[in-house]
């Protein structure tokens, strides 16, 4: 028996070792159209390698958090060549969130914000087995009803020019480092302009990229209303989402080597006591066999799954072009 154990922690550990007890490959879904397959494997859902599976899609939806944001100046600059002051306001699956955005610092050129910092009030949203009552979260269970406050925290966002547009009148690149109250890890955030203003003085179109320990994501802004000089956008509206990593990342695989070397071990152990087979030790056989089958198809079963989700579609796109 305990050789079987050995064989079967050192057949475990061996493996996830290897693979830096992670699969996070951030090589993969780099803007905001990635496909499914993509975001799962960058999320840690999915491996290239062992042990190929750790719980969520295709078994279940990527659950991106999708939301809208909406950026409104409210004081201009003395000379009018830039916002110094906006409002922000967003609206996605998970929260709400209100905040204040002030220029920090001005250009050399006086003609756009080089620095700007935010600070944001989040409040998120109760669950979905929840109801809301005034601001508190609240479920009914075995006749009772039980409530506590909606969450509520402050993320503190500085940003920074990185590169000046070419004709100086703008930034096209900034860099964001965003925090949480209460927590140490920091968001990064890269904004780069996609498209500038016919006459040079600023940016339409922007995309931005998100990257933290617990999550990553991508937003796309386009400019919808100008000032009246047109030197600067006065109004932006953003589409966001982000999905969050999935930790432990190794919990499916873990779930389905060790419970379900159980049965392994079962099997080994009744081998062992009874030198001979009798009904009973046969039953245990099975038992454990199909014990152990069943954990580790548990555990690969999705994987399997993709694999003929992608054959199926490779074998229709054939049929249709052929």
């Amino acid at each position: 028996m305990k050789l079987s154990q050995n064989v079967i922690f050192l057949l475990f550990f061996s493996l996830t070792f290897a693979n830096d007890w992670s699969c996070f490959d951030k090589t993969v879904c780099k803007n905001f159209y990635c496909p499914d397959n993509e975001a799962a494997h960058r999320a840690g859902n999915l491996c290239h390698g062992f042990p190929y599976y750790n719980g969520g899609y295709p078994i279940g939806p990527v659950s991106w958090d999708n939301g809208q944001n909406q950026y409104t100046c409210s004081k201009s600059a003395v000379n009018a060549e830039y916002c110094e002051e906006w409002d922000e306001a967003e609206n996605s699956g998970s929260k709400t969130a209100k905040g204040k955005c002030f220029c920090q610092e001005a250009s050399e050129n006086q003609k756009y914000c080089f620095s700007w910092r935010c600070i944001q009030t989040q409040t998120y949203k109760c669950s979905s087995s929840e109801y809301v009552s005034g601001s508190q979260c609240c479920r009914k269970t075995d006749g009772k009803v039980y409530c506590s406050p909606m969450t509520v925290k402050q993320e503190f966002t500085d940003c920074a020019c990185s590169e000046n547009s070419t004709s100086s009148e703008f930034c096209s690149d900034w860099k964001c480092n965003a925090v949480l109250s209460g927590q140490t890890d920091v968001q990064n955030e890269n904004l780069t302009c996609q498209v500038a203003d016919a006459g040079g003085k600023f940016c339409q179109a922007w995309k931005g990229d998100t990257e933290s320990p617990k999550l990553f994501g991508f937003t796309l802004c386009k400019c919808f209303a100008y000032a009246l000089n047109r030197t600067y956008c006065k109004q932006w509206l953003c589409d966001e989402k982000e999905l969050k990593y999935r930790y432990p990342n190794l919990a499916m695989s873990a779930m389905s080597i060790l419970v379900g070397g159980m049965g392994l071990v079962a099997i080994c152990v009744m081998l062992y006591i009874h030198a001979k087979l009798s009904p009973v030790s046969i039953t245990v056989v099975i038992l454990g066999f199909l014990w152990m089958c069943g954990f580790l198809f548990l555990g690969y079963f999705p994987r399997w799954l993709l694999d003929i989700h992608h054959y199926g579609r490779s074998l229709g796109s054939y049929m249709v072009d052929n």
